[in-house]
């Protein structure tokens, strides 16, 4: 049996603070309960050379979706749980009130940001 691919598309719209648009629905085969990771990337440089050494990609934010249209889906984000338990156990935010330069990596979504399929 073949494997199928994992679906990928973009961003289509921020619907709010915890939901957006992605721009792929029941015609690409998104189901509701399909899980999506919003990536982003961030350039290494080598601190000597300052030569590119290459592009690390990482998770932003997962979401989940909760409706499918015909051409685009609709997805909030999920909650992650921590160990931690002085943190709050609610969902991220898909724009952070945290300045990038403290998280060292940007995780505030943006329309046209990739998103990849999660299993």
């Amino acid at each position: 049996m073949t494997e199928r691919k994992l679906l990928v598309g973009k961003v289509a719209d921020i619907l709010g603070d915890y939901e957006l648009a992605i721009n792929m629905g029941k015609n690409s085969g998104v189901k509701p309960g399909t899980e999506f990771a919003v990536l982003g990337k961030k350039s290494i440089t080598d601190p000597d050379s300052h030569k590119t050494l290459g592009t690390y990609k990482y998770d932003k934010v997962r979401v989940r979706v909760s409706r499918v249209e015909d051409n685009f889906s609709v997805a909030s984000t999920t909650l992650s749980f921590s160990l931690d338990i002085n943190l709050p156990l609610s969902p991220p935010k898909l724009r952070s009130d945290v300045p990038a330069a403290v998280l060292d990596l940007d995780r505030e979504v943006s329309v046209g940001d990739i998103v990849e399929e999660r299993r």
